[in-house]
């Protein structure tokens, strides 16, 4: 977005310009009156020489332009490699979110070269897919994780910008990152535990909060 920066010069008026001074012919019987005196002037009584204009005020640094608005909203990574799932929004062509497609997901593959690739059947069915339906009222969706789906996630525009609410002990806060703790040994790893971490949308802190499974 670019923003038009239009500044206004103040221009001072013209002084007025002293009236024409009209010598008018005096009667011959006032000629020769005499003009009185001028008054003695006291000392202090000199005219103050005219202040001096204040020089102009430079101009302020114009403020850089904010970034635009990172898709990306949160991630899932687990104890076992370094690999990670990335949530980012949708946005539609003309602002806003997706209505018919507002979050999408993927692997990036840190533990290989960092290239990313879609989520196989199994992973949507079961372990990082989600469902997603319109919040009542419009405007936004609520999403519902399948690796955590006691703790759904709202999907939104705050200032411009798509953003992921979730409640972290009791609280809203701007979800981040999702960290799955495996435990060894088994077929199928099991979840020792999970951390939701996010931020605080008043303060911008960061928040935690670890659940175990039950």
């Amino acid at each position: 977005m670019v923003m038009a920066l239009w500044l206004a010069a103040a221009l001072a008026a013209p002084a007025a310009e002293p009236a024409p001074r009209t010598e008018a012919t005096a009667p011959a019987s006032a000629a020769a009156t005499p003009s009185p005196a001028p008054a003695a002037r006291l000392p202090g009584d000199e005219a103050a020489a005219p202040a001096e204009a204040a020089p102009l005020a430079p101009l302020a640094e114009p403020k850089p332009l904010p970034a635009p608005c990172a898709t990306e909203l949160f991630r899932i990574d687990r104890s076992t490699n370094a690999n990670e799932v990335v949530y980012a929004a949708r946005l539609a062509s003309k602002g806003g979110l997706d209505p018919d497609d507002p979050l999408k997901a993927e692997w990036q593959m840190l533990a290989e070269d960092g290239h990313r690739e879609g989520l196989n059947f199994l992973e949507n069915l079961v372990a990082y897919g989600f469902s997603v339906d319109e919040a009542p009222g419009g405007g936004a969706f609520v999403v519902v994780l399948k690796a955590k789906k006691d703790r759904p996630v709202r999907l939104t525009v705050k200032d411009g910008c798509p953003v992921a609410f979730v409640t972290i002990s009791g609280k809203t806060a701007i979800l981040r990152r999702i960290f799955v703790q495996t435990a060894s040994g088994g077929l199928i790893p099991e979840v020792a535990y999970a951390d939701i971490e996010g931020v605080d949308p008043a303060s911008g802190s960061n928040m935690r909060e670890r659940i175990f499974p039950n």
